[in-house]
């Protein structure tokens, strides 16, 4: 069988009953594994949500709003392309966001499906099995962050089989405890306890219907789909960047600045597509005959503005415009870590701060890793909006462009931490890096300006650890590394070079001799730089 396109969605969620009284703020935590490697993601994007009332559905993509009410589109869990052998597999929680943090996500999990392999349901179906093992597999990758109400939990596991078919099945998780509260469950409407089908050419649609009876309270049904297509909907590839709000009031016409001339928003449309001029960090557009600008649009994790918009209007509640904006993806969602190398390494063995195992090992050979079993820390972040690390495991960050950090399109990054003297003689740098708690981001103590924090003030030392990076080309062999991180002579912070955005420095009214004012980060001339090990 050829190669097959592949989405996973969720196409119907109706609230029956709410976790509280009034809104419920839904988000989708998603964490997988493909051919193109593991992958977790928040839907509709990191620090937002889609709005459920009690008897609320949404069945189309217009209904799926995020928290500036604006139309987002339905989730897509995931999409891709898989080729003949090829497989995938997601573990899928359904949260919500105003219940304050009840408990150890990975714990909860963890527990959940021990209950549901103890219980042997599977009728000795050896798809539901490898299922089984793959969720175990990556509930092992969950962080160790406590989460908020889990309204429902399941996985998919779907492959190219060789016979002709797209074979799947769905896990529904049958049981999952708060401490304290009662036990929540996740069940399917089919008469087994999981639901095993295949597809079987393009266009072909399985949908699986499913209850959740969150822990605590919520009650939510949803349909889940698996479709077989020959082309991707445009909204399947689109990573949601940001949202933002303008207003024409009255029934007056709103152009907007697009490639090939403008796009039309008509009064109460949603969703209209539209592709905006570069650079597309601001926007033209116009009500009536009135030329507006939109400036500082939600940027991707490179620095650049959406490649697609999404404008919807609503006369009615003051003439608000929405602008949903997005970035394009490959397709597969794996695909969105940041030039993961793997290479020359025969094997790495690295020891985690809970003592947790992380091995990577390459397909190649070569060299073997100079530092031998060393200690590193789980958890860090690139942020696509001030393009600096930032340990996103800590409550409370603070990004210098506003706001928390954020983790859109990031890999996970492991920081070496409290390494001896004689092991960072290999290739590493001193271990003057430490964690700020005020903003959690990394910065070097021994920098020259002291450390400016965009909580305010200096960075803090306090509690943190002593970390230290790689020094590139000094025997790692570009095993699961990341080069182009560089300390900022500006703010003292670690930051992402390789892309031409400079990022956002807090030491915004810094001027350096013979430079004017700018609020991007600053490499130091001739600076070899860092590289950290992502995965």
């Amino acid at each position: 069988m050829p190669g097959v396109n592949v989405v996973l969605s969720v196409d119907s969620m109706t609230c029956v009953q709410s976790t509280e009284p009034g809104r419920d703020e839904v988000y989708f935590r998603i964490h997988g594994n493909s051919s193109h490697g593991l992958f977790s993601r928040r839907l509709p994007r990191d620090d937002d949500y889609y709005e459920f009332n009690s008897d609320q559905t949404n069945n189309q993509n217009q209904h799926w709003t995020n928290q500036d009410q604006a139309p987002v589109g339905r989730p897509v869990l995931w999409a891709g392309h898989l080729d003949e052998g090829q497989g995938a597999e997601v573990v899928v929680f359904i949260a919500e966001q105003d219940n304050k943090e009840l408990g150890v996500l990975r714990d909860i999990a963890k527990a959940a499906l021990a209950a549901l392999k103890a219980a042997g349901t599977f009728g000795g179906s050896p798809l539901a099995t490898a299922a089984l093992q793959g969720a175990e597999q990556l509930v092992d990758q969950i962080p160790d962050v406590r989460t908020h109400g889990i309204i429902g939990l399941f996985s998919f596991h779907f492959r190219n089989v060789p016979v002709g078919q797209m074979e799947f099945v769905l896990l529904p998780w049958t049981g999952f405890q708060f401490p304290g509260y009662t036990q929540g469950a996740t069940t399917s409407r089919h008469p087994n306890s999981y639901y095993e089908a295949a597809l079987r050419g393009d266009g072909s649609t399985e949908a699986v219907h499913l209850d959740f009876n969150g822990s605590p309270g919520g009650r939510y049904n949803a349909v889940i789909t698996l479709t077989q297509v020959s082309q991707f909907h445009d909204m399947d590839l689109l990573e949601l960047i940001g949202t933002t709000i303008d207003r024409c009031r009255g029934q007056q016409s709103v152009r907007v600045s697009s490639r090939g001339g403008q796009t039309a928003v008509p009064p109460d449309a949603r969703l209209v597509r539209v592709e905006p001029t570069p650079p597309t960090n601001s926007l033209i557009w116009f009500c009536g005959n009135s030329r507006e600008t939109r400036d500082n649009m939600p940027l991707g994790r490179d620095g650049r503005g959406p490649d697609v918009i999404y404008a919807s209007r609503f006369p009615n509640d003051d003439g608000r415009i929405n602008w949903a904006c997005y970035r394009q993806t490959a397709p597969s969602f794996g695909t969105s870590r940041r030039d993961l190398r793997s290479g020359l390494i025969r094997k790495i063995k690295l020891v985690g701060m809970n003592n947790e195992i992380f091995e990577w090992e390459a397909a190649n050979g070569g060299k073997s890793w100079p530092f031998g079993q060393i200690q590193i820390q789980d958890g860090w972040r690139w942020c696509s909006r001030c393009l600096g690390l930032w340990f996103s495991l800590n409550p409370n960050s603070r990004c210098p462009s506003g706001g928390t950090h954020s983790q859109d399109g990031s890999g996970h990054y492991f920081v070496p931490h409290n390494i001896p003297a004689a092991v960072r003689a290999l290739g590493m740098s001193s271990d003057t890096w430490r964690h700020c708690p005020k903003c959690q981001g990394l910065w070097n103590e021994n920098g020259a300006r002291g450390g400016k924090c965009p909580a305010g003030g200096s960075h803090s030392s306090e509690g943190s650890g002593h970390y230290s990076l790689i020094i590139p080309g000094l025997g790692t062999g570009n095993a699961r590394t990341q080069t182009g991180w560089h300390l900022c002579t500006n703010c003292d912070g670690l930051w992402f070079a390789d892309t031409p955005s400079k990022g956002r420095c807090p030491s915004v009214d810094v001027v350096l001799p013979g430079r004017e004012q700018f609020s991007g980060h600053v490499r130091q001339e001739g600076q070899a730089g860092a590289e950290l090990l992502a995965g």
